[in-house]
């Protein structure tokens, strides 16, 4: 699965939600939402992911991490 690091960055630099906000233009509950500990990547707006890596002053690689599933998922019937 992919998950996101935006939690991780923040730590990092030691910024709060509040901030993240308002250097990246993002709306409160989107950068609410993208900030929650490993908050598995569902989709991927190419205007949030761009505002997080021009507010962040990262790539993308760096906003996202690939962590392998544990055991494959199985489709019932």
């Amino acid at each position: 699965m992919v998950r996101w690091r935006v939690a991780e960055l923040l730590a990092e630099r030691d910024w709060t939600v509040y901030r993240l906000v308002q250097e990246s233009g993002l709306a409160p509950t989107v950068a609410y939402r993208l900030s929650k500990p490993g908050l598995v990547v569902r989709r991927i707006d190419g205007g949030t992911l761009n505002a997080l890596c021009a507010a962040l002053k990262v790539g993308p690689g760096n906003l996202l991490e690939y962590v392998a599933d544990r055991e494959p998922r199985k489709r019932g019937r």
